[in-house]
């Protein structure tokens, strides 16, 4: 493939910076308030996203509130991907993760050229995405759709000199104040492997208009991750998260607390008591042995 943008490009001139958001001091206490009444111990990343799920399942049950918690789960497992499996999390570790993380996501509308408005209202409109994308494509009008995951990435993270290889880069000067950090590059690399997997393979490529409509779809679900997890851990009543129809939103909701529930007989669950039977059975092989002995004692 021609398309020199789907190898990892010199990000010296980027936009992209490995920076830690800051977060402040109300924002941890209030997380850690929070994050204490379902995390009773440290726990593994997979262990501590299915206590806040079950939490939030519980929490929110009444009138299928609970809508947010996928979102909030999603959200989550974006936050602790880059974590070790067996990395146990203390209620101060989840908070320093998670707040920096859903913090970060608010980059996804400062990529350079890919649109603007906020988060919960964003249009990668033509006159920016779009001029921008077919640049980056260089020769090529459209993408097949495994290169998608990449040519994104790739965007996102070193977008001004991005189709170019690493050895040619030399001349690239773009210098500006870092805009997003690397876990809107990840995040975006994951949605569009998603995005792909369902549409699959497109008889003219993903082009230009696509692939903005796709930054655009990204944004939109970065967003209401945002605001679920900011409605679950801060009690933000200004969440604007799309409300399923009251079908769907209801066996969600009651999957949800089903789930939840299943959870705790599992974990609370110790050794199975022994019947009655068992102990009479074993008794009686006891006096069965004891009267052969017995017999065989008296007329040895």
């Amino acid at each position: 493939m021609k398309l020199a943008l789907l190898l990892l490009p010199c990000v010296a001139a980027s936009s992209f910076r490995h920076a830690r958001t800051a977060v402040t001091p109300q924002d941890m206490a209030e997380c850690e308030s929070r994050v204490k009444l379902f995390l009773k111990e440290p726990a593994v990343p997979s262990a501590a996203i299915e206590d806040a799920t079950d939490y939030c399942a519980t929490d929110k049950k009444v009138d299928d509130r609970n809508y947010v918690c996928p979102h909030v789960k999603e959200g989550l497992q974006g936050a602790f991907s880059r974590l070790a499996d067996d990395k146990k999390l203390s209620v101060s570790d989840f908070c320093e993760v998670s707040e920096a993380y859903f913090i970060g996501l608010r980059g996804t509308t400062r990529v350079p050229n890919a649109g603007s408005g906020s988060i919960i209202n964003f249009d990668a409109g033509r006159d920016d995405c779009r001029p921008a994308v077919r640049t980056a494509l260089n020769e090529e009008k459209s993408l097949s759709a495994s290169h998608v995951p990449d040519f994104w990435y790739a965007m996102c993270l070193n977008q001004d000199c991005a189709h170019f290889l690493p050895s040619r880069t030399r001349w690239c000067n773009v210098d500006r104040q870092p805009t997003h950090g690397v876990e809107v590059c990840t995040a975006l690399r994951k949605f569009a492997q998603d995005e792909t997997t369902i549409l699959g393979a497109k008889e003219d490529g993903y082009g230009p208009k696509v692939l903005c409509d796709m930054y655009e779809d990204f944004v939109k679900e970065m967003g209401q991750d945002v605001e679920a997890y900011e409605h679950f851990i801060h009690i933000d009543t200004r969440h604007r998260i799309d409300t399923p129809h009251d079908k769907k939103r209801a066996l969600q909701s009651s999957q949800l607390v089903n789930d939840a529930a299943a959870h705790n007989i599992r974990d609370k669950a110790g050794s199975p008591p022994k019947s009655s039977a068992t102990k009479t059975s074993g008794f009686l092989t006891g006096l069965v042995a004891m009267n052969v002995a017995l017999i065989l004692t008296t007329y040895a």
